[in-house]
């Protein structure tokens, strides 16, 4: 029988960032559908901001917005 105890170790170490236009409105939008914090929003530097929320399943994912790059040519 497998061991139930290794099914919600996930493995942390690459978060993968989806852009956005409003931070901190995405952020705020997903932890009110549920995802917890994983890293808060913070500006990182000339205007980035980023953060990090993690799934109900556990799954970790962050969001960015760069003004430097458009959005504009994103896939919907």
């Amino acid at each position: 029988m497998p061991d139930k105890t290794e099914i919600n170790s996930k493995i942390e170490g690459v978060v993968t960032y989806w852009g956005v236009k409003d931070a901190k409105e995405s952020f705020q939008k997903l932890v009110d559908c549920g995802a917890s914090i994983h890293e808060k929003l913070q500006n990182v530097g000339e205007g980035i901001l980023v953060a990090a929320v993690k799934d109900p399943f556990g799954n970790v994912f962050g969001i960015i917005k760069n003004p430097h790059f458009s959005l504009k040519n994103n896939i919907n």
